[in-house]
């Protein structure tokens, strides 16, 4: 059943920014419990447009607090859109068939279709029920008899071949009888969408959702606001609602979609735009060189959590272009810290290790939430320091790697009508040399970096990147990242990581071992290892996992940084959990890492992560570029 339990309560400028553009709650006309709605005005539409909307809560046994909230709010958001709207709420099994059976000869003349429930729903067996209220469900084979079957909507929509079918489930995703029957399982089954259809859910198969602490639940409350866009084709809206969703739940809840649409739908039209009249054509300014280095810095440092590299690109552009974001964001940082000495009072050994600090979150460490740093390196550092006016022989290969990492954190530095900028026109100092190199058993060197990516595979965005430049080794081979910001294992398997700014920190004692120097194809052995960490909130547990490891296959695989042949090494680990306020669970890990010998580092690895069996996250980490002093090249980031 959907849950009860309030999320946190956000600030009251969130919250009213959540509820921006929200529809106005229907009028008290509109309590009767099966009302046909039509468009009042029509809008922009696709052909007609009828939908089906059911919001169940008055269970016997099991009472919700939303679905009906939730249908009206919708039923006039879609009405809004252009849809005629058959509304049913506390609907038994007859209203529901019976509506259906409408519904669907409504759709013979072509159009759009749209089912939306909200309510408790089942999966018996890989099947989807939804529950009607006043069902009288005693035994499992009684659930076919007593619900409406989804695949019955699908079937609905299918006949009428009616051309686009949008179906959307909030349903709490777990069964209130489960008890009493044997196959039952938690959360809704997946559905393959027939041709011209889309299917989305609450959230993910097998996972529960919830019913919201406010007057509509967590799902439909970000649904309403992403429908009312203008100009946001269905995909769009419906990854702006997994993204909103899985914030606000702190990740427990993650929205699902099954499509095989094959056209544009659009809930509101875009806008047409004025055309503008036609002016005479001028030619091109003429480039200015130095707005775009100010452009190229400000991208590398503008979303940096050390008030040191902010200070350092107001040190180099106090009245430029950014100057005043600059300054904003120095304020809330210096606020936040004690302040930080003047880069140009800085070495570029001493402000290397406070610009190459990464989130306390690492490869593993997936349950604590991870913020991307801006991508600057100690040579980068130097260069932000530097007085203007000096040319260097090394200036356009210092604005391509800028260029490179504005790139990789999703912004390009301004560029002129050429396309680029030469040397000689970019007045700034070349980097520090760098000191004699040092390394470690397995090769690595100081001064080596490794830029990771990290990409939600639920949703195919990147979640954060992480930057690790190797900085000295312990004396045991470990790794040093940032003057000892991140630990990594001799052969670069992070183990230890701390983030001062945010009060976080993870250690292995001991550590995973996922890599050993004499693997094979066909390698086994079992793993174990303790990890302990503290959140964002202050909370600290300690996890101790035990699992198996193996050498499943030896394959190319690419990532950006290039195409590299690798183990793939599956590992499956069970971690038992203690809370400090008392709360126990085990964390569920399958893990797939493919570790190059002749490259000597890790360079992709996918992890799936559960809770109690609740799936939490879905995360590829993979090497997006890199830099090391024992190659002849450098590996650039590749679009």
């Amino acid at each position: 059943m959907r849950r009860h339990s309030a999320l946190p309560a956000l600030p009251s400028l969130l919250v009213a920014a959540l509820l921006a553009g929200f529809p106005a709650p229907p009028q008290a006309a509109s309590t009767s419990r099966n009302l046909v709605v039509q468009p009042a005005a029509p809008a922009a539409t696709q052909g007609k447009r009828l939908a089906l909307v059911i919001g169940n809560a008055a269970y016997r046994d099991a009472p919700l607090q939303n679905p009906v909230n939730d249908a009206r709010a919708m039923a006039q958001a879609l009405q809004g859109a252009g849809f005629e709207v058959m509304l049913h709420t506390d609907a038994d099994q007859r209203t529901m068939l019976t509506a259906l059976r409408e519904f669907g000869q409504q759709l013979r003349g072509g159009g759009t279709g749209l089912f939306y429930y909200a309510g408790h729903g089942m999966q018996i067996k890989g099947r989807n029920y939804l529950i009607p209220v006043g069902a009288d469900i005693q035994r499992e084979d009684e659930v076919a008899y007593q619900s409406l079957d989804v695949q019955a909507v699908l079937d609905k929509m299918d006949s009428a071949a009616n051309g686009t079918n949008l179906v959307i489930l909030d349903a709490c995703r777990n069964n209130p009888f489960a008890r009493s029957f044997r196959s039952s399982t938690q959360g809704l089954a997946p559905v393959d969408a027939p041709v011209g259809t889309l299917v989305a859910f609450a959230t993910s198969p097998g996972a529960v959702a919830s019913d919201g602490a406010s007057d509509n639940g967590l799902y439909t409350r970000h649904l309403l606001q992403a429908l009312a866009e203008p100009g946001r084709k269905v995909e769009e809206v419906f990854k702006q609602v997994r993204t909103q969703v899985r914030r606000d739940s702190s990740g427990l809840q993650i929205p699902w979609e099954s499509t095989s649409l094959e056209g544009d739908f659009y809930f509101h039209p875009p806008v047409a735009a004025a055309v503008p009249a036609p002016v005479a054509e001028s030619a091109p300014p003429a480039p200015d060189p130095l707005a775009a280095l100010d452009d190229a810095l400000w991208a590398t440092v503008r979303d940096a959590d050390e008030a040191a590299v902010v200070q350092a690109y107001l040190t180099r552009f106090p009245q430029g272009r950014h100057a005043a974001d600059a300054q904003a964001r120095l304020t809330v940082l210096q606020a936040a810290t004690v302040p930080a000495p003047s880069p140009a009072a800085l070495s570029t050994a001493e402000l290397a290790p406070a610009v190459a600090t990464v989130p306390a979150s690492a490869v593993l460490a997936p349950t604590t939430a991870a913020s991307p740093l801006p991508l600057v390196d100690a040579a980068t550092a130097s260069l932000l320091a530097a007085p203007p006016g000096r040319d260097g022989a090394d200036t356009g290969d210092t604005l391509a790697r800028l260029q490179a990492l504005a790139a990789a954190e999703g912004a390009r530095p301004a560029a002129g009508p050429t396309g680029g900028l030469t040397a000689a026109a970019l007045p700034v100092q070349p980097p520090e040399p760098v000191d004699v190199p040092r390394r470690n058993i397995h090769g690595f060197q100081v001064g080596d970096w490794y830029n990771f990516r990290t990409v939600d595979r639920l949703t195919g965005m990147t979640s954060g990147r992480q930057l690790w430049r190797i900085t000295g080794f312990a004396d045991d081979g470990d790794i040093l990242i940032g003057g000892g910001a991140v630990r990594l294992t001799s052969l670069g398997l992070p183990i230890a990581a701390s983030d001062p700014a945010r009060g976080t920190w993870m250690e292995w004692k001991p550590p995973l071992q996922l890599i050993d120097t004499g693997m094979h194809l066909g390698y086994k052995r079992d793993v174990s290892g303790v990890r302990e960490q503290r959140d964002s909130q202050g909370r600290t547990s300690r996890s101790v996992f035990t699992g198996t490891l193996k050498v499943a296959g030896r394959e190319n695989v690419e990532v950006p940084a290039g195409t590299f042949e690798a183990f793939r090494i599956e590992v499956r680990a069970q971690g038992d959990t203690q809370r400090d306020d008392g709360a126990r669970y085990t964390l569920w890990w399958d893990v797939t890492l493919w570790w190059a010998p002749a490259f000597g580092m890790w360079v992709a690895m996918d992890l799936d992560e559960r809770v109690d069996g609740r799936l939490e996250q879905r995360t590829r980490r993979e090497l997006w570029t890199f830099e090391r002093l024992r190659d002849t090249a450098t590996a650039e980031a590749r679009r």
